[in-house]
């Protein structure tokens, strides 16, 4: 075997063992959603909300939102402002919005889905609904078409 694919191999293994470590941590912490009991019923709540095949853009925890609402749900990963998230539905014919207040996956959005930030949204947003699980608040608003 020559060193280089030896260094290859070290490489792989010692990646795969801090994402592991981070997904560990993640999962662990008290405060995961794993161990909220009443996200999965607002999340059925959000379902229920929301028309058949519409697809969801969210501030955090996607896939997590994805399986519980079975509606496709993206964090908009590129996106800086709220002018910004406007375009990037409209574009996308996207209607709904589910921000979990003070947590956003995407660090330029982090003021935007803030307490004081969330209150910024309307207009061109409407709230439909408001969620309040073990560890976390949660906003349901939708796009207005003008």
């Amino acid at each position: 075997m020559s060193i280089s694919a030896f260094v290859v191999g070290v490489l792989i293994i010692a990646v795969t063992l801090v994402g592991f470590q981070l997904q560990t941590d993640t999962m662990a912490n008290p405060r995961s959603i794993i161990y909220d009991r009443r996200f999965v019923e607002a999340m059925h709540n959000v379902s229920r909300l929301l028309p058949d095949n519409e697809n969801l853009v969210v501030s955090s925890n996607g896939p997590i939102v994805t399986y519980f609402t079975g509606h496709t749900a993206t964090v908009p990963w590129a996106v800086t402002s709220k002018q910004g998230l406007t375009n990037y539905m409209r574009q996308r014919e996207y209607s709904f919005l589910l921000a979990f207040e003070n947590k956003s996956d995407a660090v330029a959005l982090r003021a935007l889905f803030s307490s004081e930030g969330l209150r910024t949204l309307e207009p061109p947003f409407v709230q439909l609904a408001e969620y309040h699980t073990d560890f976390y608040v949660l906003f349901l608003y939708q796009l207005t078409s003008t």
